[in-house]
């Protein structure tokens, strides 16, 4: 036959990540043998009237009023660590970036006399 008239197969590197796939769970396995996972303990009958408990819980929701004030307390503490672990990530990973980023430093600007000078400069911050 020609060629041009086989179908092409669709991943070519299929054979080789399926194997990946069983070497990984080969290798995971003693792990899930220490951890004792056994996924029958999830539908087992006691186990589900236990979830079942917890879940109903939740309904119907509570609205007591201190309840909701200790909600929306907590939920703007949460917002505020957030945006404040954002800027400081921000104001110490960007400046640092741009310093080790060879691309985007200032030295490349400069005269090609000191072209050491940055690469010497970057390697503290680098490591």
């Amino acid at each position: 036959m020609n060629a041009a008239v086989l179908p092409a197969t669709r991943d070519p590197a299929l054979g080789p990540r399926l194997g990946l796939v069983l070497l990984g769970l080969l290798l995971l396995w003693p792990a899930v043998e220490l951890s004792e996972f056994d996924p029958r303990k999830l539908v087992d009958l006691q186990n589900l009237v236990v979830m079942g408990r917890f879940l109903s819980t939740f309904l119907p929701p509570e609205t007591a009023p201190d309840f909701l004030t200790l909600v929306l307390r907590s939920s703007i503490e949460t917002l505020a660590l957030a945006t404040a672990g954002m800027a400081l990530a921000v104001f110490i990973a960007l400046p640092l970036a741009m310093l080790v980023s060879e691309s985007l430093s200032i030295s490349r600007i400069g005269p090609a006399r000191r072209a050491w000078l940055g690469p010497v400069a970057r390697l503290p911050i680098r490591g």
